[in-house]
Parts: C-alpha cells; structure tokens; sequence
C-alpha cells in the first residue's frame, strides 16, 4: 500500500510538468516584426510591420484566422489588445506583409510609465498555430515579438471635445477599453500642434434594434453617415452601419490648433427614453509625420453633401 501511495503524487507531478511543458506543434509560419523598439506616448499610435511567411496549412481551420498583438506589463499581465483578422487567404509559400497598429487611445486612462511587451499569435477560437522567429514563449504558442517604451510625458496634441459628445462609457474589451457617443454633429479640436502628423478616428456606425429604437435620417440620404472634414481642406465620408477607419492629416495648423468636425445626416433616438445619439467613437489617437497612402479603411471620397452648421 505504501508503494501505490507514492505512486499517485508522482503521476500528478508529471502530469503538472507536462502541462507547463505543453508543446505548440510544429510552426505553420516564420513572423518577423519591425521594428523592436518602439515609443509610445500618450495618446500616440505607432506602427508595426510583420512579414508572415507561411509554411504549413492551418489543420483545422474553419473560418478566417485571427492575428492576435497583445500588450504585456513587466508582470505578463494583459493591458491591451490590438487583435486584427489575418489579412489574405492562409496560402503556404506565400508571404504577407502588414502593418498593424498600435495605441494609446485618448479616450482611455494613460498606461503607466515603463516597459512592455508586444507579444504575437495567430488563433481561431480557442485554437492555436505555433510561430517560429520570434522571441520568448511566454504562454501557449504566444511570443513576445518587440518591446514598447511608455514616457512619462509626451508631445502629442491635446484632443478637446466639443459640447456635443456625450460621456464616456465603458467598452468592450482592452482593445476599446472606452467609447464616446456624439449627439448629432461634433467636433474634435487639437491644441498644442507642434508638427505635421494625423489623427486616427475609429468610427462606428451601429446598426439600428427596432425594438426600441428608431432612425432618423436627413432627406435626400438612403443609408446614415457621417462627413469628416479636417482644418488642412480634408474631407472623406463614410457610410453604413460598421467600424469606420480614417486618418486625418494635419499637415499645418495655425497657432497650434486644428479643428475636425464630424456630420452624421442621421440620429438613433430610444423610442423608451428619447435619447439621441448618432456615431460612436471608438477610438482616437495621434500619429507624427504623414498620414500613410491607404490608411483610411472602409472610407470613401466625399461626395457632395448638403451644407452643414458649424458645431
């Protein structure tokens, strides 16, 4: 009896063991990421080139895989998502180069001054792919891919809202860790311009719950929208209910300041408690020097439009 009882603390060692130990599999992709160093200040976005090589099929892979880019503290703790959608068919020998993006929203506290880590992986649902070229595991087929310098202080722009954006509220998850409503037409004033650079918006128009909501729309327009006009003669409207990218070049601004007005030709109004709301921002932060060629996405040229009031 003595013989089997030490028999099953040790088999529960090893499975303990085992479990730390877990093997990915083989790889199914060489990733390099540049650069490795990167600043990010407050509320700054900064970009992230991976150069995906893939080399095997993805086994089991139902959909369309996703790229997860975490942010780690100096205790592996999870404060930021910037997850994105693999953005080709998954094709062996064939690579694939992106740019991701990654931020501190002005909308969100300030992460705290120090180092972190971006880490990488590619997954669908709760599955996994091992990757090969990166750096350290630090959990199940997850790599640390680049580390992120976080300043005390920051020369970006202070971002003003005008009276016509609602309160913050919560988010859904640390990629949109806070959203901010507008009622009607609004403005975002930057203050403190010191260079040429852009303002990333993530816009989202929601889709109306005819249960208890109701839309509004301005004649002669079909589909809800909003018109984003920037302080330099910039302007891109975009449409239709979904998530809304656009990147606003500030090229000059006098005295420092630019002002960029957003014009939704619709409202959402609660049939219970007649509140009006239009777009929701999800996200908002600055990028020094020139806005990238394509990085408005799901943006179009704006078309003519009807005047509208100043806000």
């Amino acid at each position: 009896m003595r013989k089997n009882a030490l028999i099953f603390p040790l088999l529960a060692l090893s499975l303990v063991v085992l479990s730390c130990g877990e093997d990915d599999g083989p790889p199914v992709a060489r990733v390099d990421v540049t650069p490795r160093q990167i600043r990010l200040g407050f509320p700054e976005a900064q970009p992230l080139q991976l150069q995906w090589t893939p080399t095997a099929p993805l086994e089991g892979l139902s959909s369309q895989p996703m790229v997860f880019i975490h942010l780690l503290d100096a205790d592996k703790k999870l404060v930021r998502t910037f997850d994105q959608p693999f953005p080709q068919t998954w094709t062996p020998g064939t690579p694939v180069s992106f740019e991701a993006r990654l931020f501190q929203s002005q909308l969100a506290p300030p992460l705290s001054p120090g180092t972190y880590s971006v880490t990488v992986g590619l997954y669908e649902g709760k599955r996994r792919w091992a990757l090969e070229g990166l750096g350290e595991r630090v959990d199940r087929a997850e790599y640390v891919a680049a580390q992120v310098e976080v300043p005390s202080e920051s020369t970006a722009p202070k971002l003003v809202f005008s009276p016509q954006w609602l309160p913050v509220e919560p988010g859904a998850d640390r990629q949109v860790l806070v959203r901010r409503w507008l009622n009607g037409r609004g403005a975002i004033r930057l203050e403190g311009v010191r260079a040429a650079g852009s303002l990333w918006l993530v816009l989202r128009i929601p889709p109306v719950n005819a249960a208890n909501e109701r839309l509004e729309l301005e004649a002669p327009a079909a589909l809800p929208g909003v018109l984003v006009r920037g302080c330099g003669g910039f302007e891109m409207s975009v449409s239709g209910p979904g998530i809304h990218e656009i990147e606003v070049p500030v090229d000059g601004a006098e005295n420092g300041a630019c002002r960029i007005g957003l014009n939704a030709n619709y409202a959402i109004v609660s049939t219970t408690t007649g509140e009006r709301r239009s777009v929701s921002l999800e996200n908002a932060a600055w990028r020094s020097g020139a806005a990238p060629a394509g990085s408005t996405t799901s943006g179009e040229p704006a078309a003519p439009a009807p005047a509208a009031p100043q806000s």
